[in-house]
C-alpha cells in the first residue's frame, strides 16, 4: 500500500499517461496568475496649448509582455486615438493591459498642458491729431482676431470702442476668457495729440506738490457773549502748525445752508476788534462762527465757535429807531467814521450787523420799527455800501454779503432804493469781472462765494421790482363802466411807475448776463452744473466739451425744470461750449396784462471761447415734408430742415397690454408696442388742495397730487358780446372772455363778435 501511494503521488505530476504498470494517470492544468509586464510607462507628459484651443499631445509607445506569449489587450482613459486633444491644465491618463487569463496591469501618468503662444486680440496702438479746442476725440477700434474661431469671449474692458478720449496717452486693457474660464489680457495705447491752427503740436507739463493744512491748534473768542453794534469781539488762535508760513485767519458767519459770510481776514493769530451780527433769536441769539486757517499755498482747515450776540436793549439809550439811525446815518455816525477812515472790513461788519437787526423775525424788538423807517435805513445802508472803495478780493466778498442781507426784505426796498441797488450790483459785478481777469487775485472758492451773494442780492431786488405795491386792491370793473365789447380789462394801479419798474428789471437782466459770463471762468468742462436757485431766479451755468453737448440742455428750477432742444447742426458741436441758462418768474410786471404770463421765462445762451455761438439755422424757414406711407418726419435732421425716414413701426399692430394693479401702460414705449411700467402714484391718497383766491387746482399735476396754479382769468372783467343774428354767445370760450359762434349744430369753427 505504501508503494502504491507513492506511485500515485508521483503520477499526479505531469500529463496523464500510462505507466509501465498500465495505470492511467490524469493530466492537471496549471492556473496563470501573473499580470502583464508594462514597459515604457511615462510619469508626466507635457504639452502646449494656444489660448482658447486644445492641445494635441503625443507620447512614446507604451507596450506590455505576458508569460502566456500573447500580446496583452490595451484600453486607455481617455481613449487613445490618432490625435489626443487636451485642455489647459492637468489631465490624468490611465492605460490598462489585460492578458488572456484576465490578469491586468495599469500605466498611470498625467498630461500637463501649459499655455504658450497666447493670441493678442488687441489692435495696434492708435495715434490721432485733434484741434486744440476739441480737447480730445471719439476713438473706434476693431479686434485683431476672430473670437469665434479661437473659442474665446471678451469679458472685461477698461474702455470701450466709440468712447471719448482726452488729449494725451490712455492705456486700454481688454480681457478675454476661454471655454474653461481661463483669462488672458492684452493692452494697447491710444495717443491723442492737440494740434494748433498752424499745424504745430503743443505740450503741457504739470508739477504737483502734496500739502497738508495747518493742524494741532485751537481758537477761542472773547467775550463769549455781547450786544450787537455795542460789543467788540476778539478771536485768538493758538499753536497751529504748518511749515508753509505765513498763516492767514478768516472769520465767517456760518450758515446752515452752507453760504458762509466773510466777516474778517487777518494775518496774525489775534484778530482786530470785530463787530458781529445779531444771533438767531429762535436759538437764544446763538451765532455760529467758522474760523478758517490757511497756509501760504491755500491749504486750509476750519474750527467752529458758538457765541451769543443779543439785540440792542430798547430802553437803554432810547428808542431802537434812534439807536439804528445814530449808528448808520451821517458822517459822524459809527458807520460814517469807519467809511471815512477807509476801514472797509469794519464798515461791512457794521452793515451786516445793522441788516441782521432789520431782518429780525416777528416778535423781535425790530417790530417797533415801521415800514417807512426800515425803508429809510435800508436806503441809507445801500448808499453807504456804494461809497466803499473796493480794492481786494476780500472787499468784494464782504460787500456782496452785506448787499444780500441789506436787500433781504424785498418789500422794504423803495423804488429809489431799487435803482441804487441795481447801480451798486452793476459796479460790484464789473469790479469782480475785472479782478478775475488778473491771475491770482481770486481763488475759485472766493469767486463762488462772492457770486452766490451777488445773485442773492440781485434776486432780492428783482423780487422787489417784479411785485408792484398796489394802491387799491385789484377789482373788477364796476357796474356801468364803459368797455369795448369782447375785450379783457385789468383794473388797478401801482404805486411804482411802470417806466421805472421796466428800467430796473431790464438792468437786472443785463447784470445777469454779465454774471453768466463770469461763471464759466471758474469751472472746468464736465463739472456738475453750477446752479443758483433763489425765490425769483434760477441761474445755471455749465461748461461742456464738444462731445458732451447733446441734443438738449437740461434745466433745474424751482418749478421742476425741463429741457431746451438745441438746433441739430454741427456748428454747435465743433468746439467746447459754455451753456448759460436763466429762469425768472414773470419779469414783465410793468405791463398791464402781465398776469397773462403764467409760466416762468427761460433764456439760454451758448458760448465758445467767450463768443456767442450763432444758430446757423436762424431765420431759415422750413416746410414740414409730406412723407409717404411707411415714413415719418425725421425728428433729428442733420441739416436745418427735416426730411423723411422709414417708420420702424409701420404696419405693426399692437395690443394694448392689460397691466397688473400698481402698473400702467407705458405712454412712451422705447419700441413700437407699449408695455407696462410701475405706477408711481399707486396707493397714494391725495387731498384736493384749498386754493387761495386767484388760484385753481392744477388739472395736470407734474407729480401724483395736484397743487394750485394761477388762474389766468382771475379779476378780468368781461363784457357779454352783442352777437349778430344767427350767432350766440360761446358758452365755452377758449380764452377768458366769450365771443360769438353760429347758432345750432356742432360747429367747431368759432367766429368773433360782429364789429
Amino acid at each position: 500500500m505504501a508503494i502504491l501511494l507513492l506511485v500515485l503521488l508521483l503520477g499526479s505530476v505531469g500529463a496523464a499517461n500510462s505507466d509501465g504498470l498500465g495505470v492511467e494517470v490524469p493530466e492537471v492544468l496549471e492556473v496563470d496568475t501573473i499580470p502583464p509586464v508594462i514597459q515604457n510607462c511615462p510619469n508626466v507628459i507635457e504639452g502646449d496649448v494656444v489660448f482658447g484651443d486644445s492641445a494635441s499631445v503625443t507620447w512614446p509607445a507604451i507596450f506590455a509582455t505576458d508569460n502566456s506569449g500573447q500580446v496583452p489587450q490595451e484600453v486607455c482613459t481617455p481613449p487613445r486615438g490618432s490625435v489626443l486633444l487636451f485642455g489647459l491644465g492637468i489631465t490624468p491618463v490611465t492605460c490598462t493591459f489585460s492578458d488572456p487569463s484576465g490578469n491586468t496591469a495599469n500605466c498611470n501618468f498625467i498630461v500637463s498642458v501649459g499655455q504658450v503662444n497666447i493670441i493678442s486680440c488687441c489692435p495696434a496702438s492708435i495715434d490721432l491729431d485733434v484741434g486744440v479746442s476739441q480737447q480730445g476725440s471719439t476713438v473706434n477700434w476693431e479686434l485683431s482676431c476672430n473670437l469665434e474661431l479661437f473659442n474665446v469671449r471678451q469679458v472685461r474692458s477698461t474702455h470701450f470702442s466709440g468712447q471719448f478720449f482726452p488729449v494725451g496717452v490712455t492705456d486700454v486693457t481688454l480681457t478675454f476668457a476661454d471655454a474653461q474660464n481661463f483669462e488672458e489680457s492684452c493692452t494697447f495705447m491710444i495717443n491723442i495729440t492737440a494740434v494748433k491752427h498752424d499745424g504745430n503740436t503743443g505740450r503741457s507739463e504739470y508739477s504737483f506738490s502734496i500739502n497738508d493744512p495747518p493742524e494741532n491748534g485751537t481758537c477761542h473768542i472773547n467775550p463769549s457773549n455781547g450786544t450787537v453794534l455795542e460789543t467788540q469781539f476778539i478771536v485768538t488762535c493758538d499753536e497751529f502748525e504748518d511749515v508753509d508760513q505765513p498763516l492767514t485767519y478768516s472769520v465767517y458767519r456760518s450758515q446752515t445752508d452752507g453760504n458762509d459770510y466773510l466777516l474778517s481776514t487777518f494775518a496774525g493769530p489775534v484778530s482786530p476788534a470785530l463787530y458781529l451780527p445779531l444771533g438767531n433769536d429762535s436759538d437764544g441769539y446763538s451765532l455760529n462762527l467758522r474760523i478758517g486757517i490757511s497756509d501760504y499755498f491755500g491749504a486750509s482747515t476750519s474750527t467752529y465757535l458758538e457765541i451769543k450776540v443779543f439785540p440792542i436793549l430798547v430802553d437803554s439809550d432810547g428808542p431802537l429807531v434812534d439807536s439804528l439811525l445814530n449808528v448808520s446815518m451821517g458822517s459822524a455816525s459809527l458807520l460814517g467814521n469807519l467809511i471815512t477812515s477807509g476801514n472797509n472790513e469794519a464798515s461791512n461788519q457794521v452793515l451786516v450787523s445793522l441788516a441782521t437787526l432789520l431782518n429780525g423775525a416777528p416778535g423781535n424788538e425790530t417790530g417797533s420799527l415801521d415800514k417807512e423807517t426800515k425803508q429809510e435805513i435800508r436806503s441809507s445802508l445801500i448808499d453807504s455800501l456804494a461809497t466803499l472803495n473796493l480794492q481786494t478780493a476780500e472787499d468784494i466778498e464782504q460787500s456782496s454779503a452785506s448787499l444780500g442781507l441789506i436787500t433781504e426784505a424785498s418789500n422794504e426796498l423803495s423804488p429809489d432804493t431799487q435803482v441804487e441797488a441795481v447801480d451798486l450790483i452793476s459796479s460790484m459785478t464789473s469790479f469782480l469781472k475785472q479782478e478775475i481777469s488778473t491771475e491770482g487775485s481770486f481763488s475759485s472758492q472766493q469767486v463762488e462765494r462772492t457770486l452766490s451773494q451777488l445773485v442773492s442780492g440781485l434776486s432780492n431786488v428783482l423780487g422787489a421790482a417784479m411785485v408792484a405795491e398796489p394802491v387799491d386792491a385789484w377789482s373788477a370793473v364796476s357796474d356801468g363802466a364803459e368797455s369795448q365789447q369782447g375785450t379783457e380789462t385789468l383794473v388797478g394801479s401801482s404805486s411804482i411807475d411802470s417806466t421805472l419798474q421796466r428800467k430796473v428789471l431790464m438792468s437786472l437782466i443785463d447784470i445777469i448776463d454779465v454774471i453768466q459770463g463770469i461763471l464759466p471762468s471758474n469751472i472746468a468742462a464736465g463739472e456738475p452744473v453750477t446752479l443758483y436757485q433763489i425765490t425769483t431766479l434760477s441761474l445755471s451755468v455749465s461748461k461742456q466739451s464738444a462731445h458732451q453737448l447733446g441734443d438738449d440742455v437740461q434745466m433745474s428750477s424751482t418749478n421742476g425744470g425741463g429741457e431746451i432742444k438745441l438746433p441739430q447742426h454741427s456748428a454747435l458741436h465743433s468746439n467746447g461750449t459754455d451753456v448759460q441758462a436763466v429762469e425768472i418768474d414773470n419779469p414783465f410786471s410793468w405791463e398791464s396784462n402781465a398776469t397773462a404770463v403764467t409760466s416762468d421765462v427761460i433764456g439760454i445762451e451758448l458760448e465758445s471761447d467767450g463768443t456767442e455761438i450763432e444758430d446757423p439755422c436762424y431765420l431759415i424757414a422750413c416746410d414740414i415734408p409730406a412723407c409717404s406711407p411707411g415714413y415719418i418726419v425725421d425728428p433729428n435732421p442733420i441739416g436745418c430742415c427735416p426730411g423723411c425716414l422709414p417708420d420702424p413701426c409701420y404696419l405693426i399692430a399692437c395690443d394694448i397690454p392689460v397691466c397688473s394693479p400698481g402698473s400702467i401702460v407705458d405712454p412712451n414705449p422705447p419700441g413700437c408696442c407699449p408695455g407696462c411700467l410701475p405706477d408711481p402714484c399707486y396707493l397714494i391718497a391725495c387731498d384736493i388742495p384749498a386754493c387761495s383766491p386767484g388760484y385753481i387746482v392744477d388739472p395736470n399735476p407734474i407729480g401724483c397730487c395736484p397743487g394750485c396754479l394761477p388762474e389766468p382769468c382771475y379779476l378780468i372783467a368781461c363784457d357779454i358780446p352783442a352777437c349778430s343774428p344767427g350767432y350766440i354767445v360761446d358758452p365755452n370760450p377758449i380764452g377768458c372772455c366769450p365771443g360769438c359762434l353760429p347758432e345750432g349744430g356742432d360747429i367747431l369753427e368759432l367766429q368773433g363778435p360782429e364789429q
